[in-house]
């Protein structure tokens, strides 16, 4: 979503606002015009603002539909109308203007704008006024009948299909006997063509949204949610959330209660107060503490700005969208919620190891396990979060850096003591040529490493959105194995250059027994070995020895196997 201006938008002269008696006048912009039922026959203007008590029930119908005889069948009374949800709006996908639509120069009269305003080139119908989002996509607003919509209301088809859409959705209304509130608004989403309509019903009361039929969730583009028979607390969550997606996406006419705004701040205050003193990318909250700062001193100064409710709504109601997100795919308010991003709360599925899986997290110095622990984290159920994500990334673009510069040191320490070993009187003797060998094992485990690293560090880049991280670990999830595969290409850089610098030195060591007598030799290679014996003990002591201790075992448990064989023959 592109972010909300600063600027203010002025609709245009002439169209009435809301005095601060309560009166409609004709300076300016209806920024502070309050949202009604969408069919009931109200007076032009609400001025009870959201979360505020509601005014009483108008009962009165549409005057265009009044006469109207209510019908005593409604089964198909609903045909052409489908549900949608706010998240399904397509105000994201507009067509671009037609080839033809060049600018080009214009010429501009005398006094434009300012004495004189140009006529439409098309007439809405009588009550709807266009309204501009923040952002800058324009949506009408019918305030009498509390019905909206992002068609465009001058072209005269489609202002027959939503008034029609409107007509029909009002004698619904009627033949069910439902009574209609002052804080129910019909939104309206005619596809192309005007022979079907997406609708819904918000209510600034419940902040909740609502269909006039039994709706799956699916069809409305909703995440599945619990059964009835288990808790309606998560479904809630869900329709309260697309309310404020509603909000975001209708902010001019919406007054913002105190109340709204005074939660969403202390919601941002527990955030930053929970991240600061909770385990790294363990709370739950979508802001850290910083983005929580930064927020509440955004909202302080939109409260401090005049004439600004449409900015002010935007913001709000986005901000309280993404909160509800979080809160739904952990589940805030049940018994099973979740409170730590590391939390399992639906059965954990164990993929497979297999001996070629162990066998390589050994080889690749346990390495591998290392990033597996990481990609879990990253991925409890199924559940993906863009900051975490990118530091993740960032942390592996240091180690293949390092990997690649690591590489290059190896390549060319080893070319050097190859070069060394070519120009002794000894370099046809056994240990200069095993030295060769070793050397240049070390040479090709760099060049993997080398090329691995560069590789990756080509295509590595941050994720934007939460889709991209999902849609990536989906695809790189082995069915049987899991992560355990996508964790083991990740070591590879490093893992190699270990390797490298393994047989590079091993290399160094033979090739100093072609070099110098015996005697020499092992006494220098006297203090290597008791610093290798110390760090031995050391790690012992700590429990770092694992890999040591896997091949001891390993040795000795086949030697007694021998054993029990020989044993037994």
């Amino acid at each position: 979503m592109a972010s909300v201006s600063s600027e203010v938008v002025d609709i245009g002269a002439g169209t009435p606002s809301l005095s601060s008696d309560g009166e409609l006048s004709e300076r300016s912009t209806p920024l502070s015009i309050r949202v009604s039922n969408a069919l009931a026959d109200l007076p032009n203007v609400d001025t009870n603002p959201v979360g505020s008590a509601p005014p009483a029930a108008d009962h009165s119908t549409l005057p265009v539909i009044q006469d109207d005889p209510a019908p005593p069948y409604t089964e198909t009374a609903l045909e052409g109308l489908y549900p949608v949800s706010p998240s399904q709006s397509k105000r994201y996908t507009r067509k671009r203007f037609s080839a033809e639509t060049i600018p080009t120069n214009v010429m501009i009269p005398p006094g434009l704008f300012s004495v004189c305003f140009p006529l439409p080139h098309a007439r809405a119908p009588e009550g709807w006024r266009r309204q501009c989002h923040p952002e800058g996509q324009s949506y009408w607003h019918q305030p009498r009948l509390r019905v909206m919509t992002n068609a465009d209301m001058s072209n005269p088809e489609t202002a027959q299909a939503i008034v029609r859409w409107a007509h029909q959705i009002e004698i619904v209304l009627r033949a069910r006997n439902l009574s209609s509130r002052s804080k129910i608004e019909l939104v309206l989403e005619p596809e192309e063509g005007n022979n079907t309509c997406g609708y819904y019903f918000a209510d600034h009361t419940r902040h909740s949204i609502f269909w006039l039929s039994a709706t799956a969730t699916d069809t409305v583009g909703l995440p599945p949610s619990l059964p009835p028979s288990t808790s309606f607390t998560h479904l809630e969550l869900v329709l309260r959330q697309q309310f404020y997606i509603h909000v975001e996406y209708f902010p001019n006419h919406i007054i913002l209660s105190e109340t709204m705004e005074d939660t969403l701040c202390a919601m941002l205050s527990h955030g930053a107060v929970d991240g600061m003193t909770s385990i790294l990318n363990h709370s739950t909250f979508p802001f850290n503490p910083e983005q929580c700062r930064a927020l509440l001193d955004f909202i302080a100064r939109l409260r401090d700005a005049a004439d600004m409710q449409g900015y002010r709504t935007c913001a709000v109601a986005r901000l309280l969208a993404e909160i509800y997100s979080h809160r739904i795919i952990n589940f805030h308010g049940d018994t099973y919620a979740r409170l730590s991003r590391l939390d399992n709360i639906w059965p954990k599925p164990n993929p497979s190891k297999s001996a070629w899986i162990v066998a390589a997290g050994q080889l690749l110095w346990r390495v591998p396990e290392r990033h597996f622990q990481s990609l879990s984290n990253l991925w409890v159920d199924n559940i993906a979060y863009t900051h975490p994500w990118n530091d993740f990334v960032e942390g592996l673009r240091v180690e293949w850096e390092r990997s690649v510069a690591i590489a290059v040191a190896c390549i060319v320490c080893t070319l050097l003591l190859q070069i060394f070993q070519q120009s002794l009187e000894a370099a046809s003797s056994a240990s200069i040529r095993i030295s060769s060998t070793f050397a240049t094992a070390a040479i090709l485990m760099a060049l993997v490493g080398f090329i691995v690293g560069a590789i990756l560090l080509h295509i590595r880049r941050d994720a934007l959105e939460a889709e991209e991280i999902v849609a990536f670990i989906e695809s790189k999830t082995h069915t049987a194995y899991g992560l355990h595969p996508l964790a083991i290409f990740l070591s590879v850089p490093f893992s190699t250059c270990l390797w490298s610098l393994a047989l590079l030195s091993v290399a160094i060591i033979v090739g100093m027994f072609g070099t110098t007598n015996w005697c020499d030799t092992f006494a220098a290679l006297l203090p290597f070995s008791v610093t290798l014996g110390m760090l031995y003990c050391a790690l012992e002591c700590i429990g770092g020895s694992l890999g040591l201790k896997l091949v001891v075992g390993i040795v000795g448990e086949k030697f007694s196997n021998l054993a029990n064989w020989l044993h037994y023959l």
